[in-house]
């Protein structure tokens, strides 16, 4: 089973184009039904926003913003968690209540580092 995130994560978005879609509604319904859509966007409150802007910024399927294959081991997002290790990364970090050590895209990779850590003894 895949790790579960019951919170929001506050992640960069730094795309100019680009947008997740599929082929078809049986491979949307693919990867809903076999877990596989480990993100996606939201209003800060948690609701979706319905593939419209600004809470989904590029209109993705069913707010779809990060995917995994079947094993849960690889990850592809449209967000850059990489720009937000540091809270200092933060753009409001100067007045922010949410000064911690790490940002939420340091967050999100401690957990996959984890998440492989804890799958590769159980041969995943």
């Amino acid at each position: 089973a895949l790790p579960i995130c019951l919170s929001a994560l506050e992640l960069p978005i730094a795309h100019g184009e680009g947008k997740f879609v599929l082929a078809d509604d049986s491979a949307r319904r693919a990867l809903w039904d076999n877990d596989q859509v480990a993100l996606t966007y939201s209003h800060p409150d948690g609701f979706s926003p319905g593939d419209r802007l600004p809470e989904n910024p590029n209109g993705s399927v069913d707010d779809i913003a990060g995917i995994c294959d079947s094993t849960g081991l690889v990850l592809g997002l449209m967000p850059h968690p990489e720009r937000h290790i540091s809270c200092l990364q933060r753009p409001d970090w100067t007045h922010s209540r949410k000064m911690q050590q790490f940002g939420d895209g340091g967050t999100l990779f401690f957990n996959d580092v984890r998440y492989v850590h804890e799958a590769a003894p159980a041969g995943i």
